[in-house]
């Protein structure tokens, strides 16, 4: 019988000009309560450290190849786990394999803030369970710093042997750099065509998403933003009033990238600055097509008129307030002293519609000039 104090250990040995491994276990032999001698129990267990080393380097050489993809990949589980995921989408993102790891794949840093994400990729998973091939799509992702960027993506059940889908494996490739080189190639084309002489005015190009992809030096001074801050941002929940914006303008832009409405040439609206102020913009707008015909973004030229309205405004006041008060002049020569009351009343009126007042009041002075009296 073994005592309490045996002990088991592996042991690497050189035999016959190669390693062999052993699994040992020895101990003091206790016979009726007393110490007999020692046994020894010794196993060669080498093809079992071979296939163990075999293994490891074969898990080793995988995940070598699967870091070492020009792709982002990942492998999901059945139910949108993030089960693996390679170095480079990491990088991009300046991730860890924490942000990715055991979570939902839509609440990944990539889709962080962007809820309907979800929905969408089960409705990926369902299509990729129905179909033998690759269900390939067009997407975006958010960086580090909230700047949207382009993916083209394939997302791929894996099956076990009776069919039995077991996960999935999406992989993708970050296009856009493709994206916006077509997006300037369209933006310097209808700049060229439509907007050579504007080079003092705003110039935005937007993609499909309301992202700014490019903006002109003179729309950041205007503005009050650098370049850096303004590029990937949504346009319409960046640089114009809310609510307004995000509830109203926004949706039609989106109609408009969809086809389903007709985009507007010309329009008037106020865009917010970085201090808080608001400057009134005239646009000319064009929508950008790519070689098949499908819609890709906007550009759009706009000039400043904030000082321009406001000196109409003034001028109109100051020729309305004009007028007024030489209708009033005219009347008060003209009217006789049975209706002079009246006169005045209506004079009084027409000063205060003109200049928006609450009340008014019509001051005599004496000959003296030292006296006033008023109604």
């Amino acid at each position: 019988m073994a005592s309490d104090n045996t002990e088991t250990y592996e042991e690497e040995l050189f035999l016959q000009n190669k390693i062999s491994y052993r699994l040992t276990t020895k101990g003091p032999l206790v016979i009726d309560g007393n110490v007999e001698g020692l046994f020894v129990i010794s196993r060669d267990i080498s093809q079992v450290k071979s296939a163990e080393h075999a293994l490891a380097e074969s898990e080793q050489r995988y995940r070598e190849v699967f870091n070492q993809q020009f792709q982002f990949m990942s492998i999901l589980s059945p139910d949108g786990h993030v089960l693996e995921i390679n170095d480079l989408p990491l990088k991009t993102l300046s991730a860890t394999r924490d942000d990715f790891i055991g979570k939902f794949f839509w609440d990944t840093p990539a889709w962080k803030n962007t809820p309907e994400w979800q929905a969408i990729w089960l409705e990926r998973f369902k299509q990729a369970k129905e179909s033998e091939e690759a269900i390939l799509t067009e997407d975006t992702f958010q960086n580090k710093s909230g700047e949207t960027r382009y993916a083209d993506a394939a997302i791929q059940a894996i099956r076990d042997k009776q069919g039995v889908v077991t996960g999935f494996l999406v992989q993708a490739k970050d296009t856009t750099d493709k994206k916006l080189a077509e997006l300037r190639i369209h933006y310097e084309h209808a700049l060229q065509e439509k907007y050579l002489n504007t080079m003092q005015a705003v110039m935005v190009a937007l993609d499909e998403r309301g992202c700014i992809r490019i903006i002109n030096p003179f729309a950041c001074k205007l503005l009050g933003y650098q370049e850096s801050e303004l590029l990937g941002k949504n346009w319409f929940a960046t640089c114009l009033p809310q609510p307004e914006a995000m509830e109203e303008v926004f949706p039609f832009f989106q109609s408009i990238m969809r086809g389903d409405s007709t985009g507007v040439e010309y329009y008037e609206n106020e865009v917010l600055c970085h201090d808080g102020n608001k400057r009134l913009i005239a646009w000319h707008n064009t929508v950008l097509e790519d070689e098949s015909g499908k819609i890709i973004g906007s550009l759009s030229s706009g000039q400043d008129l904030t000082e321009q309205k406001q000196m109409e405004s003034k001028l109109l006041y100051r020729l309305n307030l004009e007028g007024a008060l030489s209708e009033v002049s005219a009347n008060l020569t003209q009217s006789h002293s049975d209706d002079l009351d009246q006169t005045i009343e209506n004079a009084l009126q027409t000063l205060g519609l003109t200049v928006k007042a609450d009340r008014s009041y019509l001051f005599q002075m004496d000959v003296s000039g030292n006296t006033f009296s008023n109604t």
